[in-house]
């Protein structure tokens, strides 16, 4: 309060200074006219309103012809600035005076409500989902700028499933036939083994290459894309080299962790389709209930990568951070599984097979293409955007801590203040 009070009165004392100051400036009396020059008596002089006979200005002669005025003298320039105007200097010091004081109370009052409402003082769960999101949505974009490296490990297991169908697509023909194709002629026929039903057969077979490629490959190469993500947000530079010798990601743990996901959520899925009724609802079920899987056992491999813990703690921990952020897991999780399942509803095996026979039969190869690709971003997607979120969640927490100490160091201001205040009022009473 002694400080707030002196500080007006410094203000007052300023004022008054300043006019008296500028008052007194080369013996001039003030006014709006002397700001350029000339008194007061010469206002027609100056704007050409005289009666014929000159009044002598400060700079030199005017002499007013009724409709104009000329300049004679020492001085050419009417408009010579002698000495600033004290009402003008007034206002403006007023005017700056005055913002201060409404700037200082605003802050004040301001920290007063920041102090009283602890709640306030950290992020809302609104704001910290919607934060997140976005955060993780940026950092995930630059898949397609700064951050293309991290298509690579999804790049090599696609290479890895393109060069199982290869040989697939290399079983009629000797001396791949020996090898390939009795296990083909065993468990799916014969007649997979010739034109044109061979080209269809690719496409089929794909859900198998894919799953052996992502069990013994992808679940690795998925935990080294978490460990790159790591370096962006460290501020090193992304190289798989690293990440593969900084021994952060066992082959091991992501193998059984991969399976063990794989196996809860495919067989909560057959539960659903084999005993709910057949209903027309029952293919928006199924969706949702893949969705809702897939986000609850989505941090399970990052866990694993970034806290370094076992198998079966890694796989606790990812289900606590799913359950701790549905809203932000479920909105990342929701772009890449839909773009997979509206791919399944586009081209399904009876629809290429169709396509096949009403256009030519090599157009299975163009969609076997299709579908790697698909199947590519859409693990690209959700594994870099969880990895990002993973990180957004950590960022959030850190803002929320930061506020938290600045509200304690307000709190811990304002009752000082307060009490200072207090001892000043009661020392004249006591004495």
């Amino acid at each position: 309060m002694k400080k707030e009070t002196s500080v007006r009165i410094g203000l007052v004392v300023a004022g008054v200074v300043i006019q008296l100051l500028t008052a007194g400036c080369q013996g001039g009396g003030g006014g709006l006219f002397d700001l350029f020059g000339v008194g007061g008596s010469e206002v027609l002089g100056v704007f050409g309103g005289g009666s014929g006979s000159g009044d002598s200005g400060t700079g030199g002669s005017t002499t007013g012809t009724g409709g104009g005025s000329t300049s004679t003298g020492s001085n050419d320039s009417i408009a010579q600035v002698h000495n600033p105007e004290p009402a003008s200097l007034a206002l403006f010091g007023a005017g700056l005076a005055g913002m201060g004081v409404f700037r200082r109370r605003k802050a004040r009052k301001a920290a007063l409500v920041f102090v009283q409402t602890p709640e306030r003082s950290t992020l809302s769960a609104e704001h910290q989902t919607m934060w997140a999101i976005a955060r993780a949505a940026r950092n995930t974009a630059r898949l397609f700028g700064s951050q293309r490296k991290l298509w690579v490990p999804f790049l090599v297991v696609a290479f890895i499933e393109l060069f199982l169908i290869g040989l697939i697509w290399l079983a009629p023909q000797h001396p791949f036939s020996i090898l390939l194709a009795p296990p083909i002629r065993y468990f799916f026929g014969e007649k997979n083994l010739h034109y044109p039903w061979h080209l269809w057969f690719l496409y089929h077979v794909m859900k198998h290459t894919h799953f052996i490629t992502t069990t013994f490959i992808g679940a690795y190469m998925g935990g080294i894309a978490c460990a790159m993500v790591r370096q962006a947000h460290e501020g090193k530079p992304l190289f798989l080299r690293a990440a593969v010798a900084s021994r952060q990601v066992r082959y091991g743990r992501m193998l059984l962790l991969w399976l063990l996901t794989w196996g809860i959520a495919t067989g909560a899925i057959e539960l659903v389709t084999r005993f709910a009724p057949k209903t027309h609802w029952m293919l928006w079920a199924v969706i949702g209930l893949s969705i809702a899987l897939q986000a609850l056992l989505s941090y399970v491999i990052p866990a694993a990568v970034y806290e370094g813990s076992v198998w079966w703690k890694a796989f606790f921990q990812g289900i606590r951070e799913a359950l701790r952020y549905p809203f932000s897991t479920v909105a990342v999780v929701i772009l890449p599984t839909i773009l997979v399942i509206c791919f399944a509803a586009i081209a399904p095996e009876t629809r290429v097979a169709q396509w096949m026979a009403r256009a030519t039969p090599e157009i299975a190869l163009l969609w076997v293409g299709i579908r790697l690709v698909v199947w590519m971003v859409a693990d690209v997607l959700l594994t870099v955007s969880l990895a990002h979120l993973w990180w957004a969640h950590r960022a959030t927490n850190q803002v929320n801590q930061v506020t938290a100490t600045v509200s304690q160091k307000a709190v811990s201001s304002t009752s000082g203040q307060q009490g200072t205040s207090a001892h000043a009022q009661e020392g004249p009473a006591v004495a």
